[in-house]
């Protein structure tokens, strides 16, 4: 049956199929994605949330003790059912795709109704950018879900004048508000944009959105309690203005890779600035016409990207990519309706193509079969060595700690980023001070070529090789 829904339906279930087809083997170098399994091994087992064989390295900080728990959580039943099965996991995450592009139809839809939607989704899904994140087990998806189906829930609550319907969503916005934070701390802000989008609309303070900030607040208090102490994040916010300035030139470049073709950059920056600026048009025209939940998420999620201390490219920026499309395509409406027809359409359908032109370029770089990473065998070969030939009570230096802790159950630290042969007695120090036994190194991390291989070279009193297969060598 025909709904107002029916074009969203039919192109998530498109997006979905496509996406489960076009799975690669493999998976991305990090660490994020181990921690993350960490925590989900950790409840399936009954252990405590945040336990791990990860040792901090006090000169190099790789992230907070614990993550939020809702997207370990919602990985639980798949480990569960078949273990640390990374094909079972990717086609979880597939599925999960389905559910965001759902989320950002109905996050869009209030304002880009009917068949409008399509051509949104279309240029999300078939982009790269969001195509590359399918196999990706990272919690940037279940974000984006929670994320997007919490301000399609927002701009219904604004949207509410009658109290009595308003007090009907205060408790499914509050617990999917609370899904996004428990997800990822970007999602924290939600709070204000319900706040204050519904401020700008109902010209008060209305009671319900109040409460369910609270009742948000109170679920985010009893996660902290639980799992872990959120305020250890704020350590990572920083006022230096050289970080923020390094971290805007840094998220522009990756707001522009979503134009990458693959081999002439120029092209890319062009497209970047062109949609820039027609998104840019799009948001003011929306602004002038009342801002409503949309307009007032952008700036209060991208604002704190400028003071975090990690920059992580695209991945932070995702919840921002329909938006700014969506500006994008508003800015176009703009100027295609003072054209005429005919020279709007073909100002429309040049857009489309120059997008869909980037991407099939890009495409043609890009393995479409296998994804390079610590499931080829190689890396296989070299953690089984390591678990094999060392006791479990042993203690390694490597670039990827938390990931040598679960793959091969050992524990680790991450290599000091030794400049130069003054700093290497101090990092000689906390190796010692660690009990370290072995160094794994690889040509395949920046890294390593850049610090780690020379301070071994300097010091072969310390650390001598005494494994390799060619891409991994054992110290």
């Amino acid at each position: 049956m025909r709904t107002a829904h029916f074009p969203l339906i039919v192109t998530t279930v498109g997006i979905v199929a496509l996406y489960l087809l076009t799975i690669r083997t493999g998976h991305v170098w990090g660490d994020d994605f181990v921690q993350y399994l960490q925590h989900a091994e950790n409840l399936a087992a009954g252990e405590p949330y945040a336990k791990q064989l990860h040792i901090v390295n006090p000169s190099l900080s790789i992230g907070p003790p614990a993550y939020p728990p809702v997207f370990p959580m919602m990985m639980l039943p798949i480990l569960k059912v078949f273990g640390l099965d990374f094909a079972a996991l990717k086609l979880f995450m597939g599925l999960l795709c389905g559910a965001a592009f759902s989320s950002i139809g109905l996050a869009f839809s209030p304002v880009l109704p009917g068949k409008q939607l399509v051509p949104l989704l279309l240029l999300l899904a078939l982009a790269p950018t969001f195509w590359t994140f399918k196999e990706a087990i990272f919690s940037d998806v279940p974000f984006l879900i929670f994320c997007f189906l919490a301000l399609a829930l927002i701009q219904k609550m604004v949207a509410t004048p009658g109290e009595r319907g308003l007090y009907l969503l205060v408790v499914p916005t509050a617990l999917v508000m609370y899904l996004a934070c428990g997800t990822r701390s970007q999602g924290l802000p939600l709070i204000p944009t319900l706040l204050i989008a519904d401020f700008l609309n109902a010209r008060r303070i209305r009671l319900a959105p109040v409460l369910t900030c609270g009742l948000l607040i109170l679920l985010l208090f009893v996660q902290n309690r639980l799992f872990f102490t959120e305020g250890e994040r704020l350590q990572y916010l920083t006022l230096d203005p050289d970080i923020v300035w390094s971290n805007i030139t840094h998220y522009a470049g990756s707001v522009s890779a979503y134009w990458d073709n693959g081999y002439f950059h120029p092209l890319r920056y062009l497209c970047f600035a062109v949609a820039s600026g027609l998104a840019v048009l799009g948001y003011l025209g929306k602004l002038s016409r009342g801002p409503g939940p949309l307009e007032v998420f952008l700036p209060l999620f991208v604002l704190p990207l400028l003071f975090w201390v990690f920059q992580q490219g695209i991945r932070y920026l995702l919840p921002v990519i329909p938006l700014y499309v969506y500006y994008a395509l508003e800015g176009a409406r703009s100027i295609g309706s003072r054209l005429q027809p005919s020279a709007a359409r073909m100002f429309g359908w040049s857009l489309m193509a120059a997008a869909f032109g980037c991407f099939v370029s890009m495409y043609t770089t890009i393995d479409l079969r296998h994804i390079e990473g610590p499931l080829d065998s190689q890396a296989q070969e070299m953690l089984a060595y390591a678990e094999a030939h060392s006791d479990p009570n042993d203690v390694f230096v490597f670039d990827k700690p938390r990931l040598l802790g679960l793959l091969a159950h050992r524990r680790a630290t991450i290599p000091t980023r030794v400049q130069d042969a003054k700093e290497d007695e101090e990092a000689l120090g906390f190796y010692r001070s660690i009990g370290a036994k072995y160094v794994i190194t690889t040509s395949a991390f920046a890294s390593d070529r850049e610090h780690l291989g020379p301070f071994l070279s300097r010091n072969t009193n310390w650390a001598a090789p005494v494994w390799s297969n060619g891409a991994f060598q054992l110290w």
